[in-house]
């Protein structure tokens, strides 16, 4: 009974420095990498309302490891993300596309947040631009 009053104590000690002692390795932050997009603003320009707009943000791998896209979030419901889900290799490329749902009329400028294994993690991309007003309008009559 003795030594099994002593032993456990002693191998939670030894856990406790273990856990504190030796670092936990996370591949997504030992290998850090490094993204280059051609470009991190796109401007729609005046577009029609309804009709939803595509963007795309084509970046490269420019580090010395795989790059992992983790998550892409957008600031708003109206902005939908795609991208690339397998890890870039160094030296090639990848694309972010953003569908905006032009719904209502006037300007609006959207965030695309992008969570990745680069050292700027998130990085922010950008598009803008104005809904014009619906050809059609609707009248209520009073009848």
């Amino acid at each position: 009974m003795k030594i099994y009053s002593l032993a456990i104590p002693l191998i939670v000690a030894i856990l406790v420095v273990f856990y504190f002692v030796f670092p936990k390795s996370n591949i997504a932050t030992d290998r850090v990498s490094e993204i280059s997009f051609t470009e991190s603003q796109i401007s729609f320009g005046v577009i029609k309302q309804g009709i939803p707009q595509k963007a795309v943000f084509t970046f490269a791998n420019t580090g010395a490891y795989p790059l992992l896209i983790q998550n892409v979030e957008t600031s708003c419901g109206c902005t939908v993300p795609e991208w690339t889900k397998k890890p870039v290799k160094p030296g090639e490329s990848g694309q972010i596309t953003v569908t905006y749902d032009a719904k209502y009329p006037g300007r609006f400028h959207k965030t695309i947040t992008v969570f990745a294994n680069v050292e700027d993690s998130p990085v922010q991309l950008n598009i803008s631009g104005e809904v014009g007003f619906s050809d059609q309008l609707t009248v209520i009559s009073d009848q």
